[in-house]
């Protein structure tokens, strides 16, 4: 990657950083399910839904919210992890981007069945990921050819 662009990335992310702390996890939550629904672009959607995921990572210390720890009631993870991750995933498949939504599966399914396991809750969120969890293994199955394509042009 050239030096410029590292340096854009560098801006890109100190810029998320300062701007976090103004946004709620309530309006990044609604922004999440808001591109899902919206029409448009794929790619539009896409970084709508990766800007919300940035934003509430980037910014959970500065809104004094912790991303692994419960909060609220025991057992219960931040609320974020029921749909910003979600979201980011549909989109991602939207625009290929296999590898990074199979990451963000796993995390969020992660958290939210340890979380689950804790208190025996939380089903319908973890159905919800189960479900992408599927997608996410039925997509990969058809971008399998593209994958292996793109790895042997390198």
């Amino acid at each position: 990657m050239p030096w410029h662009a590292s340096v854009a990335i560098l801006s890109l992310v100190q810029g998320l950083i300062a701007f976090s702390s103004e946004i709620d996890l309530k309006t990044l939550v609604e922004a999440s399910v808001a591109s899902e629904e919206a029409t448009g672009s794929r790619e539009a959607k896409f970084l709508i839904t990766w800007t919300s995921l940035c934003l509430w990572i980037v910014g959970a210390a500065n809104r004094r919210e912790q991303l692994y720890g419960e909060q609220g009631r025991p057992g219960w993870p931040n609320p974020g992890w029921t749909s910003i991750p979600a979201a980011s995933v549909v989109t991602a498949l939207n625009v290929d981007g296999l590898i990074g939504a199979k990451l963000l599966t796993e995390e969020a399914y992660a958290v939210l069945q340890t979380n689950w396991r804790r208190s025996l809750g939380q089903q319908r969120a973890i159905a919800g990921v189960d479900t992408t969890s599927e997608t996410i293994a039925i997509v990969e199955k058809q971008l399998r050819p593209k994958i292996e394509r793109s790895a042997t042009l390198r």
